[in-house]
């Protein structure tokens, strides 16, 4: 091989694993990335944020403020950016996403907010997100997607703590027959959860397991006696 030859060919291999560098360095933001539990490790209001992908295909986004439902709703990749739309009608645009050895960080309003990937599975309020949807997928009725909802918790004659959680709402037509609704009860219990009479009144219907308790409200309309809305609630005592 020619002087000539031999210089150019080394010259060829120093340069390939200095282009492979860059293509590797390259950052190609995908929804794969960031699907799953991320702790807040400096500069975001929430302490931990959740990307998962709805029933329907759907982004969804969920933010928690130790493990208590913070804000949700959508979110999509543009380019380097996230955009999230939450159910508040806010819209946030975070620049230079960036996720490297399972750190997550990008920045709003020339703040740079970063995040570790977690390892312990899912936050407490995701717990009662699938729960919640699991008891209203079984009751056979169609309730809305749930929604944060703050609610009281009798824990003593004189005492009640104030329980962030979730609800979901249907709108049942029972023409004057509550059996099947009344129902709806027996899927909490199957769940683990017995009744509290101390939070349950003619309306209100409490249910506990552990430091988990539950709500089944049926409302009806005085004038009518042909349906009623049903609201589940699911939250952690504080």
């Amino acid at each position: 091989m020619k002087l000539f030859e031999r210089i150019f060919t080394a010259l060829l291999l120093l340069t390939i694993p200095l282009v492979c560098s860059c293509a590797t360095s390259d950052h190609h933001l995908k929804p794969a990335n960031l699907i799953g539990s991320w702790s807040t490790l400096e500069n975001y209001d929430a302490t931990e944020v959740v990307f998962s992908i709805g029933k329907n295909g759907e982004y969804l986004f969920n933010s928690f403020f130790r493990g208590r439902p913070y804000e949700d709703g959508t979110w999509q990749i543009k380019g380097k950016d996230l955009v999230v739309l939450a159910n508040g009608n806010n819209t946030y645009t975070f620049k230079n996403v960036r996720i490297e050895n399972e750190t997550l960080s990008f920045t709003e309003n020339q703040k740079i907010s970063r995040f570790k990937r977690s390892l312990e599975g899912k936050p407490p309020a995701e717990d009662i997100r699938g729960l919640l949807s699991s008891i209203c997928q079984k009751s056979g009725y169609s309730f809305t997607e749930p929604k944060n909802v703050e609610f009281s918790w009798q824990t003593g004659s004189d005492n009640e703590a104030l329980i962030v959680g979730l609800q979901s709402v249907t709108l049942v037509r029972v023409n004057g027959d509550y059996s099947k609704v009344n129902q709806i009860g027996a899927l909490f219990e199957q769940a683990g959860f017995t009744r509290n009479d101390l939070n349950t009144s003619e309306l209100v219907t409490g249910y506990r397991k552990d430091r988990l308790v539950g709500q089944l409200i049926i409302a009806t309309d005085p004038a009518s006696d042909q349906e009623c809305s049903v609201t589940l609630r699911l939250g952690h005592l504080p």
